[in-house]
């Protein structure tokens, strides 16, 4: 997944728009409903440098499990939901220097594949990012963008038919 973000922090009235940037690998053939994610964003706030309350990066790393439900589903679309249990947030700029804090984030998304072969398509995704050791606020991240979807095809199994060959008569 790559595509636009926007954060907002509680308290604040500073709006951080920027990238993000995220992959997940399935826990294999019996657990496609679990994956592994690893994310990354990054939001800015850019300035002139005369206002401290500008001049502001923030960046998010974080990894952990995504479940899609796999069961009654629909073709053209998938939804997930996540706990990225392992993170950190790192905040630069004025007037607070560079603050950073171990996270965790909770949420939801839906993926939508319109072609016949579910590779391209969009998503939008909503997390709720929460720094646990700092002073740093928890703040919403709304993210839209492309999604590819990598499918490996399974190895084909050996026939074990006979094939026709020249009849043999008696000798």
């Amino acid at each position: 997944f790559m595509g636009a973000s926007y954060v907002q922090a509680k308290g604040s009235t500073i709006d951080l728009g920027g990238w993000h940037v995220s992959g997940a690998a399935t826990m294999g053939e019996d657990y496609k409903w679990l994956s592994l994610v690893g994310d990354l964003s990054v939001h800015f706030l850019g300035g002139d440098g005369t206002d401290l309350t500008t001049d502001r990066t923030q960046t998010t790393l974080m990894v952990g499990p995504r479940i899609t439900p796999i069961k009654g589903g629909h073709r053209l679309h998938k939804i997930f939901g996540h706990a990225m249990l392992l993170g950190a947030v790192h905040s630069a700029g004025k007037p607070i220097g560079g603050t950073t804090a171990a996270a965790v984030a909770f949420g939801c998304g839906i993926d939508v594949t319109p072609g016949a072969d579910e590779v391209w398509g969009a998503r939008l995704q909503v997390d709720y990012i929460l720094p646990v050791s700092s002073d740093l606020g928890h703040s919403w991240r709304v993210s839209v963008g492309a999604v590819y979807r990598f499918h490996f095809a399974k190895p084909e199994a050996p026939t074990t038919e006979r094939r026709p060959g020249p009849e043999r008569g008696p000798s």
